[in-house]
């Protein structure tokens, strides 16, 4: 049960930074929630610029970085990319 957790836990974290991100950084919550929502989940199209007739070109180059690091956090799964970037890993490893 503690695993579950965790991974809700990360995932929702992950999920509330990308989307307070692109919503400072694009001006519109609800395009900023429906971009991360597509990023970490590869759930489709989002609203407004980013849905169906939209297109990722017109966003400021952090949202794209943070778009880009939720899209592949969410293709790995969330758990793998922490133990990546965990020193305590790379410590034990050696």
């Amino acid at each position: 049960m503690r695993q579950v957790s965790v991974f809700i836990f990360l995932y929702t974290l992950l999920f509330g930074f990308g989307t307070l991100t692109l919503a400072l950084l694009e001006g519109s919550f609800v395009e900023a929630f429906t971009a991360s929502a597509q990023a970490i989940g590869n759930i489709g199209p989002g609203l407004g610029t980013v849905g169906p007739m939209g297109s990722f070109a017109e966003l400021h180059p952090v949202s794209k970085v943070v778009l880009i690091f939720q899209m592949w956090a969410g293709r790995i799964e969330i758990l793998p990319v922490v133990l990546l970037f965990s020193p305590e890993l790379w410590r034990r490893l050696r």
